[in-house]
């Protein structure tokens, strides 16, 4: 593909990400946990793989179990998935996207997941700060993608100093002190 990266949803299973990883110079973001209030929804929930449970069955009680959440279970197949790739950096091309505005599960997440890249949205718009996305670097500054789409590109909405004709300028503005708290955040 003409891209340097995408971001796919993997609840398909490797069926839907294998053929991403042919593409050995490009970068795939699966989708873990995103950066939307209802993500909750379903990748918070509570899940075990229980085998010899017939497909016909659709719910099962269970005891003596240990669930875990969605996004965990999805973030330990993204660790399985990558665990053959070849590593640049000590990171495989195989990353995970990782909402900003879910500090607590992005440690989380990061503790499963340690060689690949954290696609981190969320920064701005949906109020996540610079202290939120500081567990998917490393202490390296290695680690993570910070993304800020509205907060950049409508940052002139939100200044008295810049009309939309100036955007550009509002957009630099916010991207240098987006940077400095970052980089102040994560030690570098």
């Amino acid at each position: 593909y003409n891209a340097d990266a995408c971001t796919i949803n993997a609840y398909f299973g490797i069926d839907g990400v294998k053929p991403f990883l042919n593409y050995k110079e490009k970068g795939i973001f699966v989708l873990v946990k995103t950066s939307n209030p209802s993500s909750s929804d379903f990748q918070n929930l509570f899940s075990s793989k229980i085998s010899g449970i017939s497909e016909e069955i659709s719910e099962y009680e269970v005891s003596n179990q240990i669930l875990k959440r969605n996004y965990i279970l999805m973030a330990e197949l993204v660790k399985e998935w990558a665990s053959d790739l070849q590593k640049f950096s000590n990171f495989t091309n195989l990353g995970v996207v990782v909402g900003a505005t879910y500090p607590n599960e992005l440690k989380m997440i990061r503790e499963v997941v340690k060689n690949s890249f954290f696609l981190i949205p969320g920064y701005g718009a949906q109020g996540a700060q610079a202290q939120d996305i500081k567990y998917g670097f490393y202490e390296n500054g290695l680690g993570g993608i910070v993304n800020s789409s509205r907060g950049i590109i409508y940052a002139y909405s939100k200044s008295k100093k810049y009309s939309q004709h100036d955007y550009t300028k509002a957009a630099k503005e916010v991207i240098v002190d987006m940077n400095k708290k970052i980089n102040k955040e994560i030690g570098i």
